[in-house]
């Protein structure tokens, strides 16, 4: 349910403490026994399908990630007329198209961006590092299972490539072709990169 909630048409606060409870239920840390661990580890896993699922990375629109064959549609972000309509005031520039079918990028470029913060993208990195931590990056993420349409590349690269190809380099202002992100303080932009660092050292 949450999963699906993340895709609604939610502002970007609301969408990141969606994310940001996921990933609180799905975290490991404290002392939990071995039983908790597992069954933690076990919805870990199925928090990796559902997250390839609702393609808030849109993973399938990078040429390397392909589906293996053509078949079903999968969800796609959808967002308020709020946030559409603070893609039309030539407030900022941004390299990506303001295309909602870029789901979260295009959230972070064109909408986020305008407040100077970035709670969904922060909600997405910390469930990413809950997964991480809980049970690792599958190798058969986005395989084809099922009759299901796979990636021709399956595994979390898409998810690593996310946070270095378009969060890092827009964050730290070493975009090649972009400038850095807008941010409110300067403690917004070391916490988005802390988040975003957490999950590559994970």
């Amino acid at each position: 349910v949450l999963f699906s909630l993340a895709i609604a048409p939610l502002t970007p606060y609301v969408r990141g403490a969606v994310l940001a409870t996921i990933a609180s239920l799905l975290s490991i840390e404290g002392n939990l026994e071995e039983k908790e661990k597992k069954m933690i580890e076990s919805k870990a896993r199925r928090g990796w399908d559902l997250l390839e699922l609702i393609q808030a990375v849109p993973v399938l629109l990078l040429d390397q990630y392909q589906r293996t064959q053509q078949g079903l549609k999968n969800p796609m972000m959808v967002f308020p007329p709020s946030s559409i309509s603070v893609t039309n005031n030539g407030a900022t520039k941004s390299w990506l198209p303001a295309d909602p079918k870029y789901g979260i990028i295009f959230e972070m470029e064109h909408v986020e961006s305008r407040l100077g913060f970035y709670p969904s993208t922060e909600g997405l990195l910390q469930l990413l590092l809950s997964l991480v931590r809980a049970c690792g990056c599958p190798h058969i993420l986005g395989q084809e299972e099922h009759g299901k349409p796979g990636r021709f590349r399956p595994g979390c690269t898409p998810y690593i490539e996310y946070i270095v190809n378009f969060v890092l380099p827009r964050a730290l202002g070493s975009h090649r072709v972009a400038d850095k992100l807008p941010f409110k303080t300067g403690v917004d932009s070391a916490r988005l990169v802390a988040r975003a660092l957490a999950v590559l050292e994970a």
